[in-house]
């Protein structure tokens, strides 16, 4: 994707740096952010930026079923819950 800078040139800049994820809206990452259960640098990383090595997203896109304890590094989280229970 080719963007035009405010000096008229044109620099090559991924579309990913400027939007968030698809899967945005449907994610408990950012949810566990805003709540305090995860950092911050999840969703900066990851979720704001729609980075495409999240684990998340790359299951997402191929319709698989994601624990909603598993990180953006696709690791598990035993302690993240959706629900409180």
């Amino acid at each position: 994707m080719m963007n035009t800078l405010n000096n008229g040139t044109h620099e090559p800049v991924a579309e990913s740096l400027y939007t968030k994820c698809i899967w945005f809206d449907y994610c408990p990452i950012p949810e566990f952010v805003r709540i305090g259960k995860l950092s911050k640098k999840w969703t900066c990383f990851y979720c704001d930026v729609a980075n495409p090595v999240c684990k998340r997203y790359q299951l997402e896109n191929f319709g698989r079923n994601i624990p909603d304890n598993m990180l953006p590094d696709g690791k598990i989280q035993g302690n993240l819950t959706r629900f409180n229970d």
